[in-house]
Parts: C-alpha cells; structure tokens; sequence
C-alpha cells in the first residue's frame, strides 16, 4: 500500500508482519493517506497483500522507494495457524498440532484453499523484491527502526510512539507449541525465505 503525504513510499504489507501497526503509525499517528489499502480486490487479491507480480503492474509502486517487514518464518507461521485456526473453526487444531503428518498437508493445502485472496500462507519471498528495504520484525520498533525510516527511505516521522494494533485479538487464545518434527516441516516447506531473508 502507498502512504501519501509530502513524501510518499510503499509499504509492503506481508501478511502476520506487523502491517496494522505500521498503517496505525503512519495513518493514525502521523496524518498519511492510505492507497491501494483495502481489502477490495485486485486480480482477485486483497490489495493489501499483493504479492510482487501483481504490485509490478501499479505505478505507485514502480515509481517510489519501498520498504517491508518480515519476520522469522517460524512465528509467522504459527502467527498465521493462530488466525486461522479462529477464522476456521472447522479445522481440527488437535489433530494438526499432534500429528506431523496432518500438519505438513495442512500447510502445504492452507494457502491452496484458505489463502489465495488474502496470500495468508504465501512465501514472504513472493512478496519482495532487489529494490524493497527490509527490516525485521524481530529487531522490533524503537529508536533502530525510525532510523530505517530516515536513513533508507528519508521518511522522518514526528509522532513515533509506535504501538502494536492486533488484527485479530482473540488470537491470544490460540496459544499453542510446536514439536521439534513440526518445526522441521515449516524449515522445508520455507525453505526459500528462511535463506532469502537470513533466519537460522
């Protein structure tokens, strides 16, 4: 999505990483306006989640710096598991969270059947391109992140009392651990953003 203001940039809203927070900072706080924000649909893909092949197309991508957060595969993962397991009741959470097998094709199908007009599920690398900054997740939202803002992207936001805007509270009650063979599975099936995006 674009934030349009004096001085404009593209955020690139990958979904579980933090993109509400991020909006609410740049909207709600420091007086932006948001394009290309919504959940309308472009080629069938809410245009806050575009993937790249699509947002090649817009000239409001094309013709401004970018930025994105990404975010450990792992607990993005089970951030999105939290989601869904909300939206869709009818899963059965006992038996993907106790049988590996069960959970590698609940992966392998989630995006598939669940994720394709939202991109839930879809690699952060579909997401990303040479010209897009990155900053992680992990290394949170403080004084090192505004200093991304101005150094990267000459974007120096005077209200930077950043705060975390949750999409869906009830997620929280969705807390849960994954096993060790769980953990393997989403280390091969993202196998390609765990190497793009250097996470161990």
């Amino acid at each position: 999505m674009l934030f349009k203001k004096q001085k404009s940039v593209w955020f690139t809203h990958i979904p579980r990483c933090a993109g509400r927070s991020i909006q609410h900072l740049f909207v709600k706080l420091n007086g932006y306006k948001k394009i290309l924000g919504t959940k309308k649909l472009y080629k069938g893909v809410e245009k806050m989640h575009m993937h790249l092949n699509y947002m090649l197309e817009l000239d409001e991508f094309n013709n401004n710096k970018k930025f994105a957060v990404v975010r450990n595969p792992i607990g993005r993962t089970i951030s999105l598991m939290q989601g869904d397991f909300n939206v869709n009741c009818n899963l059965n959470k006992k038996l993907i969270l106790e049988n590996p097998n069960i959970f590698k094709v609940y992966l392998e199908e989630a995006f598939i059947y669940r994720g394709t007009k939202s991109n839930w599920f879809r690699h952060q690398s579909d997401f990303l391109n040479k010209d897009t900054y990155i900053w992680k997740y992990e290394n949170g939202f403080d004084k090192p992140f505004f200093n991304f803002l101005k150094n990267k992207l000459n974007i120096d936001l005077p209200n930077q009392k950043m705060k975390h805007v949750e999409s869906m509270p009830v997620d929280r009650k969705n807390v849960f651990s994954l096993s060790k063979e769980h953990l393997k599975i989403i280390r091969e099936h993202y196998k390609k953003d765990f190497e793009l995006l250097k996470y161990k």
